[in-house]
């Protein structure tokens, strides 16, 4: 009776090798190009994240920036791009906090926006050539900007341009006064102009719209008469390589001639009285390659 179990078990194992070399053989088949009638072998694939994307379906940032493809037939492009991230983790919390309240009542904007990761919103960055020449002409011509007031407040805190005529549109009640005065002329070496006043206007109804035009490169402050504190920051570029900080403080700046370049990250002043902050730095644009750089902001 031993032996007839033992010899049992011994032909159940050989059938289950002889099953498994079976399946093995019609899988290989199939990879070989022969159609498999096994159901395992029809199986629907199963689509898996990429790099582009994380776990949960949304862009993942680290990946979803590649690097600007080359010409044609491989041919470098002789551009590059940077991405710029402009933090400040451990900014004190009074500059998380609004900075009282306006003449008009309502509340002033928070002296820095700030992620929770720790980017700051509303940064300029742009580029200066290290040996003297134009980074690049003007991305397009006259881009206009455009600046809301209401309650005092003008927004948003920072307006990029290059030329073209500046909107100012009145969302207030009462009847504003409006000023516009120049901050920085050379935005190669931030020399502070004279402050003269470029433009003095009123604003007397809801709806009323002026446009200013703004064809001198520069930074310009504009702000309400009556609370000069909340002041907006209007930048003219000269050249097509400026950029502002998104919610998470990253800029991005586009089809960059490779070469060396002075990096600026310059930001408006926090509290008034105060200086603006601003940060240079040596760079190198590598054709066809993305730079990632991180600049991290500190009081003036």
């Amino acid at each position: 009776m031993g032996n007839i179990a033992a010899r049992a078990v011994l032909a159940m194992a050989v059938l289950a090798v002889l099953t498994l070399c079976s399946c093995t053989g019609g899988r290989q088949a199939a990879s070989n190009g022969a159609k498999s009638d096994d159901p395992v072998d029809q199986a629907i694939p199963v689509a898996m994240p990429t790099a582009h994307e994380s776990h949960d379906g949304a862009a993942d940032e680290r990946f979803s920036d590649p690097s600007p493809a080359a010409g044609p037939g491989g041919k470098s492009s002789g551009r590059g791009r940077l991405s710029v991230t402009v933090e400040w983790p451990g900014a004190p919390a009074e500059f998380r906090r609004p900075a009282g309240r306006s003449p008009c009542g309502g509340l002033r904007r928070v002296p820095l926006g700030i992620h929770t990761l720790g980017g700051v919103r509303d940064a300029v960055v742009w580029l200066n050539r290290l040996d003297g020449r134009e980074a690049a002409s003007k991305s397009s011509p006259g881009r206009p900007g455009a600046l809301s007031l209401r309650d005092c407040r003008l927004e948003p805190r920072v307006v990029l341009m290059d030329g073209g005529d500046l909107l100012v549109r009145s969302h207030s009640e009462q009847r504003e006064r409006v000023v516009v005065r120049p901050l920085v002329g050379d935005v190669s070496t931030s020399k502070v102009k004279a402050r003269e006043v470029l433009a003095d206007f009123w604003l007397p109804v809801v709806g009323v719209e002026v446009a200013l035009p703004m064809t001198e490169p520069g930074i310009w402050q504009v702000h309400s008469k009556r609370d000069p504190v909340a002041s907006s920051y209007v930048v003219v570029a000269n050249h097509g390589f400026f950029a502002t900080t998104d919610d998470r403080g990253v800029a991005r700046l586009d089809r960059v001639p490779a070469g060396r370049y002075q990096l600026v990250a310059w930001h408006p002043p926090i509290r008034a009285g105060q200086a603006a902050v601003e940060i240079r730095r040596e760079v190198t644009v590598e054709a066809d390659k993305t730079g990632r750089i991180k600049i991290a902001m500190t009081a003036p």
